[in-house]
């Protein structure tokens, strides 16, 4: 299993999208994955808008679905998931199946990509990266596991969005001067272990509605918009270890 800390220096750190994707290749086999894809768009406000599209997936793959008609790509449950929500996806067959696409789920899965997971990170400035983990199983896996691994990459998502922000020269970087409480650090100390609100609350002896308070007054103070942005933010300042 992954740390938290690993994913944060493999790939927050990286300097160059080669290194950022190798960074990421490395947190998904750390947890059973084979390859990556990674999109980050800037902000709406940057001239010239366009979006970086990295993969490790085969040149074959990329080929053909390059040759794909729109309309069929369109029909993709993953890229519908992605233009409405920043929940994870956990995809597989079933999926594919579920939304009739099982004819383009073949296709891909002819590739390599039999299931997966899928995370959509948005900055405070509108920009917003997606990264995708995958692997040829054609089965995601039991929803035990897939608790065990999320922590670690939804914090190597945001960790990606904070990387290439910073390659790409997006906004300024927040206040270092931030002061938070004793129950904010406390907070995203837990978080940084994997906890949610309400596990935190319960640990803490406080109910799930006063952790989230918390929780959303650190990313407030820390210039972020959500809590795996704010762990990041708060371990880059040296707030907590």
């Amino acid at each position: 299993m992954i740390t938290a800390d690993l994913a944060f220096e493999r790939v927050a750190v990286a300097q160059a999208p080669e290194t950022l994707v190798a960074a990421l290749t490395h947190v998904a086999s750390s947890v059973g994955y084979d390859s990556v894809a990674v999109a980050f768009a800037p902000p709406p406000s940057v001239v010239a808008r366009s979006i970086t599209a990295l993969t490790t997936y085969s040149k074959a793959w990329v080929s053909e679905c390059m040759q794909m008609p729109a309309h069929s790509i369109a029909l993709d449950p993953i890229l519908k998931h992605l233009a409405s929500s920043v929940r994870p996806l956990v995809w597989d067959e079933a999926t594919y199946s579920n939304n009739k696409c099982s004819e383009l789920y073949e296709r891909f899965s002819g590739h390599g990509l039999g299931s997966g997971m899928t995370v959509n990170v948005r900055g405070t400035r509108g920009e917003s990266v997606s990264v995708g983990f995958t692997c040829a199983k054609r089965h995601a896996p039991q929803a035990t596991s897939i608790l065990a691994e999320l922590g670690s990459l939804c914090l190597a998502a945001t960790a990606t969005l904070h990387a290439f922000s910073r390659m790409e020269g997006v906004g300024a970087q927040p206040d270092t001067d931030v002061r938070l409480t004793p129950r904010e650090l406390e907070l995203l100390r837990w978080s940084r272990c994997g906890k949610t609100a309400w596990e935190t609350g319960n640990i803490l002896g406080i109910s799930q509605a006063t952790a989230q308070f918390h929780l959303r007054n650190a990313a407030q103070k820390l210039g972020v918009a959500s809590k795996q942005q704010a762990v990041l933010r708060a371990m880059e300042l040296r707030l907590i270890e």
